[in-house]
């Protein structure tokens, strides 16, 4: 196992890079397209004032239709934390819950990536029971690999529990961004977005971050496309996490190694984390 080691730079000033167009038949998981689906229901949470333990107390709860939900996973220690920079976007308050812990936490932004839709937090906590998920070598992924996805799925519908959903590495490429994504046959829905991809050895090959519009192509074509789904491949996240200075694991993709799905989610758990934002 690799071990990159840098020190992470908390003077580090955030800048963006221009996001270019998306090609209309895809479509983010983006704050407005979440806000139709608000979390609620008594496991919703707001901010209690110390912003340590949150309970469900609909006088100061915020507006639903500001609430976005999202998810992420730990890449290094201190409670460095990465997600989807559009489930974060233009929102003051971003909130943690790891899917084995009854509290939500507050967070810091350290870096973002627009272009890439990355966001890097630090989450506020002891984080020595979120160990960090390692980053695939994967420079030769092979289609048809087996791939997990693993977040927190339309959390007023599903619950707010953790969810794993499985499929294969489709393919690779985009209009736009070309290799740097690929293409997963997993499902994923609103509140997937910045949740991790994992091989069947249990290391990060991607993280979710947009689906196929197929209903915009069904109108269009007149075929409706079923689990086209994309993330970005573990190698740019890794050279996201270069730029931060960020310490962060990585190992061989070993595709001999074929874990029981079970045993997957089992080991990733702790490391996977429930975010909310909103404007307070």
């Amino acid at each position: 196992m690799n071990f990159h080691a840098n020190k992470l730079n908390t003077a580090f000033i955030c800048h963006s890079i221009v996001l270019t167009s998306i090609a209309t038949s895809l479509i983010f998981f983006s704050p407005q397209s979440a806000r139709a689906d608000p979390l609620v229901g008594p496991s919703t949470v707001v901010a209690h004032p110390d912003l340590e333990v949150l309970t469900f107390d609909p006088a100061i709860m915020p507006r639903q239709d500001r609430v976005v939900t999202g998810s992420g996973f730990f890449v290094g220690s201190a409670g460095i934390f990465i997600t989807a920079w559009h489930v974060i976007k233009d929102r003051k308050v971003v909130l943690v819950r790891v899917d084995n812990d009854t509290r939500w936490r507050p967070t810091k932004l350290l870096k973002t990536d627009e272009e890439r839709d990355l966001a890097l937090l630090q989450v506020m906590t002891d984080s020595t029971g979120s160990p960090p998920l390692p980053l695939a070598l994967s420079p030769d992924l092979p289609i048809g690999l087996e791939a997990y996805v693993l977040g927190f799925p339309l959390p007023r519908v599903q619950g707010d529990s953790m969810k794993m959903t499985q499929g294969i590495v489709n393919g690779f490429g985009g209009r736009k961004r070309g290799a740097r994504i690929m293409q997963v046959s997993a499902e994923v829905h609103k509140g997937s977005s910045g949740g991790p991809v994992l091989a069947p050895d249990g290391l990060v090959i991607g993280i979710v971050q947009k689906k196929l519009d197929a209903v915009g192509i069904a109108k269009r074509v007149g075929d409706l496309p079923q689990n086209v789904n994309f993330a970005l491949r573990s190698s740019e996240i890794a050279a996201f996490l270069d730029g931060a200075s960020v310490e962060y694991k990585t190992q061989a993709l070993d595709i001999t190694v074929n874990k029981r799905p079970y045993k997957i989610f089992e080991e990733a758990m702790p490391s996977i984390g429930l975010v909310i934002a909103f404007d307070n």
